[in-house]
């Protein structure tokens, strides 16, 4: 109950519009319908006081430059005090709003 709560706190603190999951393994699905059901705007109203003005899709995202991304010299560069799951989480989610920007980052001089 603790973590659901936090988790509604952070989605609305950070006002989030979509959650990316990574479709890189079975425990995904599960993942998935937890989060649909936790970010339902139903579940806003009734766990905490106030009105959440929109509804926060989920969904699936491929993980493939993610995963290169995490492993690449930029992420290395840009992230180098974070670990490869994070790297894979902001990789993931910058790829959702900007694919073509993402896969660019892949590239370095070295």
């Amino acid at each position: 109950m603790y973590e659901r709560n936090e988790l509604l706190n952070l989605l609305k603190l950070h006002n989030v519009d979509l959650i990316v999951v990574a479709a890189d393994c079975l425990e995904a699905k599960k993942l998935k319908k937890a989060l649909s059901e936790i970010s339902s705007t139903k579940n806003f109203d009734s766990q905490r006081s106030y009105e959440y003005p929109k509804d926060i899709y989920t969904i699936y995202g491929r993980p493939e430059v993610p995963k290169l991304f995490a492993e690449s010299h930029n992420s290395v560069k840009l992230l180098k005090h974070n670990s490869n799951s994070v790297k894979k989480a902001v990789s993931l989610a910058r790829f959702e709003q900007d694919p073509m920007n993402e896969i660019l980052n892949l590239w370095s001089p070295i």
